[in-house]
C-alpha cells in the first residue's frame, strides 16, 4: 500500500508509477552511465534509494549524497565510506597493497568501533594532496568485485558549483579525472554511475568550458505522471488512510495542481485529509479548493514550496536572481507570454541593452528547473506548473 509521505524521499512500496524509469534505468546500466535529470520534487532521490535498496541480481549499489562536498578528496572519501559498509567491497579495499599505509591503517581499523565521521577526518587529511592517483586506485579496486557496482551520485550539479565557486582549476581537474575513469575500459567493465541533479549541470559546465565532460553520459529525464497513474496514485493515498473518494474529487484535485507531481499531490491530499479529520467535515470537491486556497497556498504550508524562491538566490550567479524574479513575477500574473516580451524585463533588471545568449541560458535553466515552459505550438512562455504559478502569484507578485 502507497502511504502520504511528504517532504522526505519515499522508500520500498510508497514509491508508486516509476517503475518504467527503473526498469529503463537498470536497462540502460548495461551498456551506459546515466545522467538521471529532474526538478526538485519529482523523485530523483527517491529512484536512486529504490535502486540501492533493490537491487537487480548481480549489482551492488550505493548512493552518494554529494551535495555537501567542496573538494574532490571529500568525493573520494565518501566512495571509501560507502564501500566500507558493505562486506564484499570492505574485503577488496582492505586487502589492497598499494594504499600508503597510513590510508590503510585507517580503513582496515574497528569499524564497528570509531565514527564514520572520524574516518572521514583522518581520510581527508591524507587524501588531500594525492586524490587523483589514490581515487583512481581505489575505483579500479572495485574491478575485482564478483557484482557490478553501481555509485548513484545525488545533486552532482550543486557540488560541481560549490567546487568551482572555491577552486575553478581544481574543479575543471576532477571533471576531467572523473570523466576519463568513467570511461576507462578498466573501470567501465564493471563499474556503472548514476548521476543526478535537480539544477541544470550542462550550464554549470558551460561556463567553465567543461561541456564535454559528461558528453559520456546517457540522460534519462524523469516527468510527471501520466494522468491515469495520478488518478490511481491519489486513490491509493486516500485508501492508506481509510477514506474513500469518487472519481469527482481526484479529478478536482488533478485540476487545481495542474501538473500530475507526485509531490505536490501528496501535499493536497496530505492537507484534505487532516482539515477534514480536525474539523469532521465530509470530503467533496468544493471542500478540497477550500483547503487548497487556505492551507495549501496558506502560511503553514509555505515550507512546502519555499525553496523554488530561495533557490534562485542560491545560485544567483547561475539564474541571474534579479531577472528570474521579475521574469517570474511577470509570468505569475500572466496565462502566456512571448520570448521578446520577456526579453525586455530580463534585460532591464540586469541593466542592458542587448545579452541574448544570457537571456537564452536563463530560460533554459529555468525551464530545466521547472519554473516555466516553452509552448511551441503558439511559442509563448508560461509558468510550468498550476500550483507553482499559484503559489508565486500569493507571495511575490507584490514583491519589488
Amino acid at each position: 500500500m502507497t502511504n502520504i509521505v511528504v517532504g522526505s524521499p519515499v522508500r520500498n512500496d510508497n514509491l508508486y508509477g516509476r517503475e518504467e524509469v527503473i526498469d529503463l534505468i537498470w536497462k540502460k546500466l548495461e551498456g551506459s552511465n546515466i545522467l538521471l535529470a529532474a526538478p526538485r520534487r519529482f523523485g530523483k532521490t527517491s529512484i536512486m534509494f529504490n535502486l540501492r535498496d533493490s537491487p537487480r541480481e548481480g549489482f551492488d549499489v550505493f548512493y552518494l549524497d554529494v551535495e555537501w562536498i567542496r573538494k574532490p578528496s571529500d568525493f573520494i572519501v565518501e566512495i571509501i565510506t560507502e564501500l566500507l559498509s558493505k562486506d564484499s567491497t570492505k574485503r577488496i579495499i582492505t586487502s589492497a597493497r598499494s594504499f600508503p599505509k597510513k590510508i590503510l591503517d585507517i580503513i582496515k581499523g574497528n569499524i564497528e568501533e570509531i565514527e564514520y565521521a572520524d574516518i572521514k577526518i583522518k581520510l581527508r587529511e591524507e587524501l588531500s594532496g594525492n586524490w587523483e592517483e589514490q581515487g583512481k586506485y581505489l575505483i579500479k579496486l572495485i574491478e575485482k568485485s564478483q557484482n557490478k557496482v553501481v555509485f548513484t551520485v545525488d545533486e552532482f550539479p550543486v557540488m560541481i558549483h560549490e567546487m568551482s565557486e572555491k577552486n575553478p582549476e581544481e574543479t575543471k581537474t576532477f571533471l576531467n579525472w572523473f570523466r576519463s575513469l568513467r570511461i576507462s575500459p578498466e573501470v567501465f567493465k564493471n563499474i556503472r554511475f548514476v548521476i543526478g541533479g535537480s539544477i541544470g549541470i550542462e550550464r554549470i559546465l558551460n561556463k567553465m568550458d567543461s561541456i564535454a565532460t559528461i558528453n559520456d553520459l546517457e540522460k534519462i529525464y524523469i516527468g510527471e505522471f501520466n494522468k491515469k497513474d495520478a488518478e490511481n496514485f491519489i486513490i491509493e493515498l486516500f485508501k492508506s488512510e481509510d477514506v474513500d473518494v469518487d472519481k469527482g474529487i481526484v479529478n478536482k484535485i488533478l485540476d487545481l495542481i495542474g501538473k500530475h507531481i507526485p509531490y505536490f499531490i501528496q501535499v493536497l491530499v496530505s492537507e484534505t485529509i487532516k482539515e477534514s479529520r480536525n474539523k469532521d467535515i465530509d470530503i467533496s470537491r468544493e471542500f478540497v479548493e477550500k483547503v487548497y486556497k487556505e492551507k495549501v497556498l496558506g502560511v503553514e504550508c509555505r515550507t512546502y514550496f519555499e525553496h523554488y524562491y530561495m533557490r534562485l538566490r542560491q545560485y544567483s550567479e547561475l539564474l541571474e536572481e534579479k531577472s528570474s524574479k521579475a521574469i517570474l513575477k511577470t509570468l505569475a500574473r500572466e496565462d502566456e507570454m512571448k520570448p521578446k516580451t520577456l526579453y525586455q524585463i530580463y534585460l532591464k533588471a540586469i541593466s542592458k541593452t542587448d545579452d541574448p545568449d544570457g537571456f537564452n541560458y536563463l530560460m533554459g535553466d529555468l525551464e530545466n528547473d521547472f519554473y516555466i515552459k516553452f509552448n511551441h505550438e503558439n511559442e509563448t512562455y508560461s509558468f510550468a506548473s498550476k500550483i507553482l504559478k499559484d503559489w508565486w502569484r500569493r507571495y511575490y507578485v507584490l514583491i519589488e
